[in-house]
């Protein structure tokens, strides 16, 4: 079977990411052409954080240094997984961790 046979297909509704998530990835990726099959009321903030007035996505600063792994293929951040444990800690207080997921 020859690739010359196969023809791109969009898949143009998403149901993971709060609205307000992938409103960024549609217009810069898709042309706007990606809608949500999930509303803000379907993605609620999760509790135990002080959310911003927008709703359920926040952006956390962090000013550690980028890192890459030893051949150099890779980005990471030690300083921002130390972040991401910290909230990951507090917000178990709040809601089983089966419920969480982190990208």
């Amino acid at each position: 079977l020859g690739h010359e046979f196969l023809a791109p297909a969009m898949l143009k509704v998403q149901f993971r990411m709060h609205p307000l998530i992938s409103e960024w990835p549609s217009q810069r990726f898709y042309g706007g052409q990606l809608l949500n099959g999930v509303s803000a009321d379907d993605r609620l903030p999760m509790p135990g954080l002080s959310w911003p007035q927008a709703g359920g996505v926040a952006f956390v600063p962090s000013s550690e240094d980028e890192g890459s792994t030893p051949d150099g293929s890779s980005k990471l951040n030690h300083g921002e997984c130390g972040i991401v444990r910290e909230l990951l800690d507090h917000v178990l207080q709040y809601v089983p961790a089966e419920e969480i997921g982190v990208l």
